[in-house]
C-alpha cells in the first residue's frame, strides 16, 4: 500500500484536515510532554503521531478508488464523496478485515465527514456527506455488535491455554516467582554489566504489568524517572502520566507495594545510569541505543521474556496481559473483606483506570457464558440432583471420558504416518502369532 506522503500528493487538502485533527489530539496532552516527547526525552511515537490511524485509512481509501477505477483517474474532495465510494470502500474492508478494525475506520471517515460539511467549497454536496456519515454510523453500529457476537462465541480460556494464548493462575504464579528470582540475583554491592542491566530491566517492567493490578501497557511504557515517588513514611507512588483516558480515580497516585518501589529506585540510582545515553533522558525505560524505549521494542520484550520463564509454545498476545488478571479475578471471586463482589469490581476498575461496565465486556473473558454456566448448574443443584442421579452422571462422564481418549489417540495415529506404520507392524505381528499359535508354533 502507498504511503501518507504518496497519499497526500494525490489529494492535498487531506493533510489539512490530518493537520487540524493533530491540533485537537495535541490539546489533550500536557504541553511539558509534547515538549519532552519533542526533545526524544520520553517515548515519542504515539505522542507526536496521535493521528497515524487516520492517515491509515484515508491511505486506503485512496488506494482502493485507484485499484478499482485505475491509478490515472482524477481525484479529488469531491470525489471522494461522489458516486458512494466511501461505502464500496467500507463494504470491501469490512468483508476481509476484523469487525472491530472495520469499526474503527468507520469512526475515522465519520471525523472525515464532519470536516467536509464545514467546509464551504462542498456546500452543493452537503445532502450526499450527511447520507455519508449515516451510512458510516449505522455500519460503525452493526460492526460493533458483530463483535460483540463474536466476543461471545470466542475461544474458551481452555482452547486459549491449548494453543499456548492463556496464562492459568498457576502459570501466572510461576512466572511472578521467576520474575522476582531474576531481580534478586543482581547483588546491590557487586558491580552489574551492561547485559546485565538489561536483563533487570526487562524483568522489572514485566513484572510491573502484573504488580501494579493490570496496568495498561501504554501507561506502563510511559513511566519517567519523575513519576515514582516516596514520602516520609517509605510510602511509594506512582503518579500517572497522562492517558488516552483521564484517570479519575487517583488520589496523588496510585499506591506501589513496598518491594516494587524499592526495586524502582534501585533501578533508578544503579541500573539506569548503565543504559541511558544522556544524563537528560526522563523515561524510565531504554533501548539499546540508551534512548527511550518504544512501544515495539516494549511489547517485544514482554513476549520474549513470558516465553523464556514459561516456554517456547506461548504465544501471548498483547491484549492477554489486560485481560488475564481481571478475568482470574472474576474466576476466583477476590474481593475484601467487607465489600460486595460488584463494589469490589468498582474499586478495580478504578485501579486499572476504566470502569464497571467496559471491564465486563472487554476485559473479563466470557462473563455471560460463566454467568450461566454457574446459574445451569444451581438449577441442576437445586431441582434436579438427588445422590442416585450424581452417581449415574459421575458413571457418564467416565465413561464417556474413555471413549473420547480413544478417539484421540485414534485421531493422534491417523494423522502421524510414523505411528500409523507401527500401528500396521503391530497388527501383522499380531496376525503372525495367532496362525502359528493354530499350527501348534510357539512364538
Amino acid at each position: 500500500m502507498q504511503g501518507w506522503s504518496y497519499t497526500q500528493g494525490v489529494i492535498p487538502e487531506l493533510g489539512t484536515f490530518v493537520d487540524l485533527l493533530k491540533v485537537y489530539k495535541d490539546g489533550k496532552r500536557s504541553l511539558e510532554d509534547r515538549k519532552h516527547a519533542q526533545k526524544h526525552l520520553i517515548a515519542s511515537k504515539m505522542i507526536l503521531n496521535p493521528v497515524k490511524d487516520v492517515k491509515v485509512t484515508l491511505s486506503q481509501l485512496v488506494r482502493f478508488i485507484q485499484d478499482m477505477e485505475g491509478s490515472k483517474c482524477k481525484l479529488d474532495l469531491r470525489g471522494l464523496v461522489q458516486g458512494d465510494r466511501i461505502q464500496r470502500f467500507i463494504t470491501f474492508f469490512g468483508s476481509r478485515a476484523a469487525s472491530n478494525t472495520t469499526a474503527n475506520r468507520c469512526k475515522d471517515l465519520t471525523l472525515f465527514c464532519q470536516w467536509l460539511l464545514e467546509r464551504k467549497d462542498l456546500l452543493d454536496e452537503w445532502t450526499t456527506i450527511q447520507a455519508t456519515k449515516r451510512f458510516l454510523r449505522h455500519r460503525r453500529n452493526v460492526k460493533r455488535q458483530q463483535y460483540q457476537v463474536e466476543k461471545n462465541s470466542a475461544k474458551t480460556d481452555a482452547e486459549l491455554l491449548a494453543e499456548g494464548q492463556w496464562l492459568t493462575k498457576e502459570e501466572l504464579q510461576q512466572l511472578y516467582v521467576k520474575l522476582l528470582k531474576n531481580l534478586s540475583e543482581v547483588n546491590p554491592s557487586s558491580a552489574v554489566t551492561k547485559k546485565q542491566a538489561r536483563e533487570f530491566q526487562k524483568n522489572l517492567l514485566t513484572l510491573c504489568i502484573f504488580a501494579l493490578g493490570g496496568q495498561r501497557l501504554e501507561l506502563v511504557l510511559s513511566f519517567t524517572i519523575l513519576n515514582i515517588t516516596k514520602n516520609l513514611e517509605e510510602e511509594y507512588l506512582l503518579k500517572p502520566p497522562r492517558e488516552k483516558v483521564i484517570r479519575a480515580n487517583c488520589f496523588g497516585g496510585v499506591p506501589v507495594p513496598t518491594y516494587l518501589g524499592r526495586l524502582f529506585f534501585f533501578f533508578k540510582e544503579h541500573i539506569r545510569p548503565l543504559l541511558v545515553s544522556k544524563e537528560v533522558v526522563l523515561s524510565m525505560w531504554i533501548n539499546r541505543r540508551g534512548n527511550p524505549m518504544e512501544d515495539g521494542t516494549f511489547r517485544s520484550l514482554l513476549l520474549d521474556i513470558v516465553k523464556r520463564c514459561l516456554g517456547q509454545r506461548k504465544k501471548i498476545t498483547l491484549i492477554a496481559f489486560r485481560r488475564i488478571i481481571p478475568s482470574l479475578i472474576w474466576d476466583d471471586d477476590i474481593t475484601i473483606l467487607g465489600l460486595e463482589p460488584d463494589t469490589f469490581l468498582t474499586h478495580y476498575a478504578g485501579l486499572v483506570n476504566t470502569s464497571k461496565r467496559v471491564l465486563k465486556e472487554h476485559y473479563i473473558r466470557l462473563t455471560c457464558r460463566k454467568k450461566q454456566q454457574k446459574l445451569i448448574q444451581a438449577i441442576e443443584d437445586s431441582l434436579f440432583d438427588t445422590p442416585e442421579s450424581k452417581m449415574l452422571k459421575r458413571k457418564l462422564t467416565a465413561q464417556n471420558s474413555s471413549l473420547s481418549n480413544k478417539r484421540i489417540k485414534i485421531q493422534a495415529i491417523s494423522a502421524n504416518p510414523t505411528l500409523l506404520k507401527l500401528q500396521r507392524m503391530q497388527m501383522e505381528n499380531a496376525r503372525l502369532k495367532r496362525l502359528l499359535f493354530q499350527h501348534g508354533i510357539k512364538y
